[in-house]
């Protein structure tokens, strides 16, 4: 018999297509089971995959799977549009008097190249204010010490080996860090207190990492550390508010959108374009967004972009975002 390679590819493309849709509706179930909500990491492959898929079998003359792939594909723009493209319209126009410029980086607990994110760092024309290293490992310690003598004198660090490990920096003058439990005690935290050098003005900033949600028992420990963030930010007096990490979700999870919602913080990527941060040996634009960072409502976002992470030795990219702070 005739090996016949159109129907073959056919058959094979019908099936990516029923899976295409099974997943897009399985993201719309995010709040119901945790493997759900894994399936909205890929908001922006589906669009990806249903137009690649429908051209497909457009071309073996499978018209109807392909309308359902290419619908499958619209279905999904709004929800990248309206939050890489729109900036969201509970943002204030506060009178911004400061910029403040943050570098965050989950740089692996196992990265055995950590000492080229130093020299990177050093050859950039504009030194961050803050640096947020998640993950940080004993293996860190060097490049620490080197940040401390070249620009960033305040350091606080948690060194663990089992992802969990968190070192923050600040050159800003008035800084205060502290290493304190929010949620779960065994997931550290640092939080900066601090002043603006030229006009004083105040801000908090939490950085942190919880779990994966990689197993069920995972995924509720994640959600229950969102609403510890939560919690811990509305009960924060000062109006200059922001939370920076590896959250281990994307914007378009349930419990992502009802952090966003309970703490009444934005998203500072939104209206800034689509930024994938992991895996970081793929183009920015073929990963997903898991590297956050969330400002309170009187804060502007400047702008916020991506830079190197595989060439570092990490599957996370580094993210800086700038942003404006207002009394």
């Amino acid at each position: 018999m005739k090996f016949q390679f159109k129907a073959y590819l056919s058959k094979r493309l019908v099936i990516l297509t029923v899976c295409l849709v099974l997943a897009a509706i399985a993201a719309q179930l995010s709040r119901l089971h945790w493997i759900f909500d894994l399936a909205t990491h890929l908001t922006w492959h589906y669009i990806l995959a249903g137009a690649a898929l429908s051209g497909f079998l457009f071309w073996l003359r499978r018209p109807r799977w392909a309308f359902l792939a290419i619908a499958t594909a619209l279905l999904h723009v709004p929800l990248i549009y309206s939050y890489a493209w729109i900036a969201p319209s509970g943002a204030l126009t506060a009178t911004a008097q400061e910029e403040l410029q943050i570098l965050q980086f989950n740089i692996g607990s196992k990265n055995e190249q950590a000492r080229k994110f130093y020299e990177w760092l050093r050859e950039q024309p504009s030194l961050p204010d803050i640096v947020v290293i998640i993950e940080a490992s004993e293996k860190l310690k060097p490049v620490v010490a080197g940040m401390m003598t070249e620009g960033w004198p305040h350091a606080l660090a948690d060194y663990q080996e089992d992802n969990y490990g968190i070192a923050v920096l600040s050159q800003i003058k008035d800084s205060d860090l502290s290493l304190e439990p929010i949620g779960d005690p065994f997931l550290p935290s640092i939080i900066v207190r601090g002043k603006t050098d030229k006009q004083n003005i105040p801000f908090t900033l939490l950085a942190t990492h919880p779990p994966p949600p990689i197993t069920g028992t995972l995924s509720k420990a994640r959600n229950q550390q969102y609403i510890a963030y939560a919690d811990w930010l509305n009960n924060e007096s000062v109006s200059n508010r922001i939370l920076v990490g590896d959250l281990n979700t994307t914007p378009w999870s349930f419990h992502y959108q009802k952090l966003l919602e309970e703490s009444n913080m934005l998203d500072a990527q939104a209206g800034q374009g689509y930024i994938g941060t992991f895996p970081a040996w793929l183009p920015s634009l073929m990963g997903i967004p898991v590297d956050h960072a969330l400002i309170s409502k009187n804060i502007e976002v400047v702008h916020r972009k991506a830079g190197p992470g595989f060439t570092l030795g990490s599957d996370h990219r580094v993210v800086m975002t700038t942003v404006k702070l207002a009394r």
